[in-house]
């Protein structure tokens, strides 16, 4: 999965890049333009992240929210939810892609590599 994900960053035309994983979705059809929009306000940000609500059976089950998220709680185990994760490609270009030889927690190691500061 990681290995597509990174072609597809490779081969993207965008200055932003965001994933959205198969059974994820947008919570309304403007989040774009407003991922758009905190890029434009202030170009010196490289990374942005959202909130993320967990839905089963048309239920909100759990949320999380980027509020009071820090680099710092990675020492606890805490990463921001990925799918809420926009990135500058310049980012990735200098810092790399997704680590293929992990298998379920490249997302994980990228973020910790992206953010942790």
């Amino acid at each position: 999965m990681y290995d597509a994900i990174n072609k597809g960053i490779k081969y993207s035309s965008g200055e932003v890049i965001g994933t959205l994983n198969s059974d994820d979705v947008f919570t309304n059809s403007n989040i774009l333009n407003l991922v758009a929009d905190c890029f434009n306000k202030k170009k010196s940000i490289d990374c942005i992240i959202g909130d993320v609500a967990f839905v089963k059976n048309n239920k909100i089950i759990r949320k999380c929210s980027s509020y009071d998220w820090s680099p710092a709680k990675f020492v606890k185990g805490y990463a921001p939810p990925h799918p809420s994760f926009y990135c500058k490609k310049k980012i990735f270009t200098k810092n790399g892609m997704y680590r293929i030889d992990f298998e379920i927690g490249a997302d994980y190691e990228l973020l910790v590599r992206f953010l942790k500061t």
